[in-house]
């Protein structure tokens, strides 16, 4: 309320600029994480069409790859982890810096069926944000949003990964102004993005299959 009024006739100062830009920034950082994973050249999609991401990579190459029969659910998603685990390559294993990648839905999901089964040798007090390790090994399991609604698994080396930008701050353009012409705000972002896997062959990336 205290934004609304004090927009006034004539405003050329946006009162509250500051959480609007945040706004925007946080949208646009959910965006680029869909692309990183979900990126398709291919698609129509407004925002997956500029690159192509980790999964379209992965699954183009297909040397380390698990399709599942049915949807991830709590019967299932800990022997679909399971065998994601077993599907790592034993030099990658070695190698350290080995992450799981999945959905926060998916993330819930497991969580929920390893407390379900009464494993009490976890971390009693919760887990560390949107991580914690598979039980009894070196690699974490991540939490991206990037997955969500995929019900994609990648596991590998983030050694193996690579995610590229014309900047190492990322944007190479970020604009705010009041337009005069038009008598509005105006708002451009320009950025590059793009990922690529060093050796697809040491990542295992699991997923649905599609009925014929």
């Amino acid at each position: 309320m205290q934004h609304n009024v004090r927009v006034a006739a004539g405003q050329k100062t946006l009162p509250f600029e500051e959480d609007f830009v945040s706004g925007v920034v946080e949208k646009v950082d959910n965006a680029v994480d869909q692309i990183i994973w979900q990126g398709d050249t291919d698609s129509t999609d407004t925002t997956l069409k500029w690159s192509d991401g980790l999964i379209k990579i992965l699954k183009t190459d297909g040397s380390n790859t698990i399709e599942y029969a049915t949807a991830i659910s709590a019967s299932t998603v800990e022997a679909t982890v399971d065998s994601v685990f077993m599907a790592i390559p034993s030099a990658v294993l070695n190698s350290g810096n080995v992450k799981m990648f999945m959905g926060y839905d998916t993330f819930r999901t497991y969580l929920m069926a390893i407390r379900d089964k009464n494993y009490y040798h976890y971390n009693a007090n919760g887990v560390d944000g949107d991580k914690f390790y598979y039980i009894g090994s070196n690699v974490e399991i991540v939490a991206v949003g990037g997955l969500d609604g995929t019900g994609v698994i990648v596991a590998g080396s983030t050694d193996n990964l690579f995610f590229g930008t014309d900047l190492s701050g990322d944007a190479e353009k970020f604009d705010f102004w009041y337009s005069k012409d038009s008598g509005v705000f105006k708002l451009a972002i320009e950025f590059a993005i793009g990922v690529q896997v060093a050796y697809p062959d040491s990542v295992v990336i699991a997923y649905k299959k599609v009925s014929a």
